[in-house]
């Protein structure tokens, strides 16, 4: 027997997961290939956080933390703002979604 009213709306079930945080050191990039040190260091943590986390229930959120590919070129080289997304950063493809 449903116990809910009409004016209720009921949410459907999702199933448990977990969502993991890494936190890696990251060097601050000069140029746009640079990036890769970061991206191996991000990719060995979430590897071994994987082989951990996951026995229990599926990872299906992990989260990085600003800087995680880059550093902070702007900050570090004292240069505007504005530069480092044409130059340091790298464009993710792939349809944007709201929250």
């Amino acid at each position: 027997m449903n116990s809910t009213t009409p004016d209720q709306a009921v949410a459907p079930y999702v199933p448990p997961y977990t969502a993991i945080g890494i936190s890696t050191v990251a060097y601050t990039v000069s140029e746009r290939r640079h990036i890769r040190v970061n991206l191996q260091t991000i990719e060995d943590a979430i590897h071994a956080a994987m082989g951990v986390v996951s026995i229990n229930l599926p990872v299906k959120l992990i989260a990085l933390p600003e800087g995680a590919l880059t550093g902070f070129p702007d900050e570090i080289f004292n240069i505007p703002m504005s530069l480092p997304p044409a130059t340091f950063l790298s464009t993710f493809l792939g349809r944007r979604r709201s929250i």
